[in-house]
């Protein structure tokens, strides 16, 4: 049991270090130097969690994305150069940043983004808070209240769900369309259009959610909202 522990703490320990090297503007630039000379057409996700994507530099700031892809905060500059950048998608990440931490990522997308390119945010939907506050027994909101609270100890009522989805998972915002979508204007945005989960106009684009591999798919459905943009 003693050599147990001590082991963890070993990887525990080279994991930091690791981490900490995998954090640094040197590794940062070299790794999107390479990205940007091997690949033809330039895609960044931002925070990909579990779900990289082939072909994109896939980008967070836990150890395994640090180690599989490249750190990058959302919340503070990109290390990446101006409009080098063809597409841009960040799933169920815009939520977990402060209201300056946003303002900054969408001004840096549009920094980082090439003229006309496009951008694909999908995020939850305050609306369908205040739907399941209004009508909470549709058959839909009724499983999703069930699914949310079980196992917890907690009523299965709206007012649960609405302050557990508040206050869990490190959200910090969560959006309605018209707030979101004048955000993105106020940011330089244009083209703002709602979109489908896993569908779009632009192949690229089409298919790349990833979250309901994580949650039932048709509770992501029901509480995601996605836009894309262009720049």
């Amino acid at each position: 049991m003693k050599k147990l522990i001590i082991r963890i703490i070993k990887t525990r320990i080279v994991s930091a270090m690791l981490h900490k090297i995998l954090k640094t503007r040197f590794v940062q630039k070299k790794r999107v130097k390479r990205y940007l000379r091997n690949n033809n057409e330039h895609k960044l996700q931002i925070g990909y969690g579990n779900f990289p994507l082939e072909g994109w530099l896939n980008t967070g700031i836990d150890f395994w994305e640090c180690w599989n892809g490249m750190y990058m905060d959302a919340g503070k500059p990109f290390p990446l150069p101006d409009n080098s950048f063809d597409y841009v998608f960040s799933e169920h990440l815009f939520e977990h940043l402060t209201f300056p931490q946003a303002q900054n990522m969408l001004k840096e997308c549009y920094r980082v983004m090439k003229p006309g390119a496009v951008m694909r945010i999908a995020t939850p939907n305050l609306r369908f808070l205040l739907d399941l506050y209004e009508n909470p027994e549709k058959p839909i909101h009724k499983a999703y209240m069930e699914f949310s609270v079980k196992n917890l100890g907690m009523p299965q009522t709206p007012v649960y769900v609405i302050n557990r989805f508040h206050t869990s998972w490190g959200h910090k915002i969560v959006y309605d369309m018209e707030t979101l979508s004048k955000l993105l204007a106020d940011n330089g945005f244009k083209n703002i259009t709602p979109c489908e989960m896993s569908k779009s106009e632009h192949p690229a684009l089409n298919g790349i959610e990833s979250h309901f591999k994580i949650f039932p798919y048709e509770f992501i459905h029901l509480e995601t909202m996605i836009l894309e943009v262009t720049k």
